[in-house]
């Protein structure tokens, strides 16, 4: 094999089990709002980084947004 994946750091793992807590209480919640609750929980994040682990997590939140088509 050419590439080798790395594993995800500790930090991203515990930002993870965050993730899946914050998850539990509120899955209507997307990566915005996740962001701005990890972020005053004190981890340094991003939305691109929060989307990348509820992505891998296999979150999405139950209110999708109203596109063009659906109305």
């Amino acid at each position: 094999m050419y590439y080798q994946a790395k594993q995800e750091s500790e930090e991203n793992v515990q930002i993870m089990m965050e993730l899946e807590i914050q998850y539990q209480k509120t899955p209507f919640y997307g990566s915005r709002r996740m962001t701005v609750i990890l972020k005053q929980k004190g981890y340094q994040v991003n939305r691109k980084r929060v989307q990348r682990l509820m992505n891998k997590l296999g979150m999405d939140n139950i209110c999708k947004t109203q596109t063009k088509q659906n109305k």
